[in-house]
């Protein structure tokens, strides 16, 4: 168990840490309603639109502390090629606004499939086992299901 969540916690915050270090991070503003984000984005998506609002998200959800594991919460994040979420974000209601974080992770969800469909990618089809959130050291991580 501790090996895995080892690996977990290292990938997390390595993906964090590549993104929040982009110099090519862009300032995007988005709608809050859907119909207009629908219309914003009939055209096509790009890397740099994904990149952009992976930021924005990792921004929202900042360091996750939390006091307890009822604060730490998770959402699918992303889109494989063949359906479901490519990962698992996981944050805390203590220092996230949880309604505008699930509609950033909603809109990066539709466009990261719709990015997928028009480059016609590909991906191995393995589901992407759900997290369990806790608390460790007053940071939410994520743990396997099967380890709890």
């Amino acid at each position: 168990m501790t090996k895995t969540y080892l690996s977990l916690l290292a990938a997390s915050c390595c993906a964090l840490m590549l993104t929040a270090c982009s110099d090519k991070m862009e300032n995007v503003e988005y709608s809050d309603d859907p119909a207009e984000l629908a219309a914003e984005h009939n055209n096509q998506v790009t890397s740099d639109e994904l990149s952009a609002l992976a930021a924005e998200i990792f921004r929202l959800v900042g360091t996750p502390e939390a006091d307890n594991p009822s604060q730490c919460k998770v959402l699918p994040f992303g889109a494989k090629p063949c359906g479901g979420p490519a990962n698992w974000l996981v944050y805390s209601t203590k220092v996230t606004d949880t309604e505008t974080l699930e509609e950033r992770v909603e809109l990066y969800n539709m466009l990261s499939s719709r990015f997928n469909e028009q480059e016609e990618l590909v991906g191995d089809c393995a589901v992407v086992t759900e997290v369990q959130p806790n608390v460790v050291q007053g940071i939410c991580v994520a743990s396997p299901l099967a380890d709890m």
